[in-house]
């Protein structure tokens, strides 16, 4: 019976000894495993150490942005790492490579952290489409004037700056330049340093100017040259002859020049076809695309508020334009077409101008309404209505060209809402001009 026990005994501790051996080779995969213990904690600790020097990359980099006014520009591998060792009071962090992309090496932890500064700044944002930085024109290709070296708060795209500059033109010695030395007649083309852009000018959205950076909120694309064709037509200012434009989206107005020749005919920029316009534009001057024949392809943004003279006149995209009303922007632009007889117009709430022109020869009207979102009317908006029998101007109305009424009759009654002789300045210098209808001045 004893040794029957004692068989029994030693069965049972080869039983515990298997199991306690089964139980810490458990325990030592736990621990030592691919997905064990320590190797969880290795992990976790060189996933804090990489975020680490990744954040410290970051950090260097928003520092040398921020040194830089917000541009990238200039800003080298080489310059990112030796931030980083005066962040870090050290001098072994290095760039493997001298262009971006490149990784940043730091020899004493081992490790590398990517950075590309090449599309670093948002183009998404400062232009319409798909834009390369390196597609945007040279910034010395263009005349520039400073509009303000204040901090205008105004803009509110991240990285850039905020002291504003206008672009007033190309430079003569690279857009025909009028027969200056040494350039030849190009007939308005675009030729920077013996390349031709003839296919899309990008418009710069930024600009050095005597080591400071502006950013470009005016801009008038226009050349002075000698045209050289079998019209013999005098030397003028023209369109530069690409076939797209596309504009920052930090340009607020854009603006031209009417051509020492009137005549449409002889000024014959044939080779704009497609404008991308600013989403913060607000004012397209006068003259900005005039004559610009063959331009077809362009979209008013909404937050257009004044449309000036003859802006569009002699343009496909304006011949194109429906019969009816035409609202662009803020901006009621046209009746176009023949108005029926006996119209009244209602003009929209929150539109803010009524452009130059915009229901001339409008014999049909016989009533409008403004609303009193309006500030401005253009030169000759009411010119030959000699169906509306009176007009009421709003109080918001603060601007007005010039033969606004002309041609009116003695039938017709102008509603006015300043007291006599307590116009704005400049309000009826010219708007009375052949006009001869009755004038209610506010009592």
């Amino acid at each position: 019976m004893k040794k029957k026990e004692r068989g029994i005994t030693l069965i049972a501790l080869v039983v515990t000894i298997v199991v306690l051996l089964i139980l810490a080779g458990v325990s030592i995969s736990m621990l030592t495993g691919e997905n064990g213990i320590i190797k969880q904690a290795q992990n976790s600790k060189d996933a804090t150490e990489q975020a680490r020097v990744e954040e410290l990359v970051d950090l260097a980099v928003s520092s040398l942005i921020g040194e830089n006014l917000g541009s990238t520009n200039g800003i080298t591998p080489e310059m990112v790492a030796e931030e980083v060792n005066e962040m870090e009071s050290r001098d072994d962090v290095y760039a493997e490579g001298s262009t971006f992309p490149t990784n940043i090496i730091f020899p004493e932890e081992d490790r590398k952290v990517e950075v590309d500064l090449s599309q670093k700044e948002d183009l998404e944002e400062i232009y319409t489409g798909d834009v390369d930085e390196k597609d945007i024109a040279p910034m010395d290709l263009f005349e520039y004037e400073i509009i303000d070296n204040a901090e205008t708060g105004a803009l509110t795209l991240s990285e850039l700056p905020t002291k504003r500059a206008r672009i007033t033109g190309i430079k003569q010695e690279y857009c025909n330049g009028g027969g200056i030395q040494d350039v030849e007649d190009t007939n308005y083309e675009i030729i920077y340093k013996g390349t031709k852009i003839s296919d899309t000018l990008v418009v710069p959205y930024k600009v050095e100017l005597d080591g400071e950076m502006y950013v470009i909120t005016e801009v008038q694309l226009l050349a002075y040259g000698e045209k050289n064709d079998e019209t013999g037509n005098d030397s003028g200012y023209l369109f530069p002859r690409v076939e797209t434009v596309i504009y920052p989206n930090t340009v607020e107005k854009i603006y031209g020049k009417r051509a020492l020749s009137s005549n449409p005919e002889l000024l014959g920029n044939a080779t704009l076809k497609t404008v991308i316009l600013s989403n913060k534009l607000k004012t397209i001057g006068e003259y900005t695309f005039y004559a610009c024949e063959e331009l077809t392809n362009m979209t008013i943004p909404d937050s257009v508020t004044s449309i000036e003279n003859d802006a569009f006149a002699h343009t496909a995209w304006e011949d194109n334009l429906p019969d009816g009303e035409i609202y662009l922007g803020k901006c009621y632009y046209k009746y176009k077409g023949e108005m029926p007889e006996g119209t009244n117009i209602k003009i929209k709430e929150g539109t803010t101008s009524i452009c130059a022109g915009a229901f001339v020869w409008c014999e049909g009207l016989t009533g409008i309404t403004i609303p009193n979102t309006v500030t401005s009317i253009g030169n000759q908006a009411f010119e030959y209505c000699t169906g509306l029998a009176n007009i009421t101007i709003p109080e918001s109305v603060t601007s007005m060209g010039s033969d606004v009424f002309e041609y009116w009759e003695s039938t017709q009654t102008i509603n006015e809402p300043f007291k006599e002789g307590e116009e704005p300045a400049g309000w009826s210098d010219g708007w009375n001009y052949r006009c001869y209808a009755t004038i209610n001045y506010q009592k």
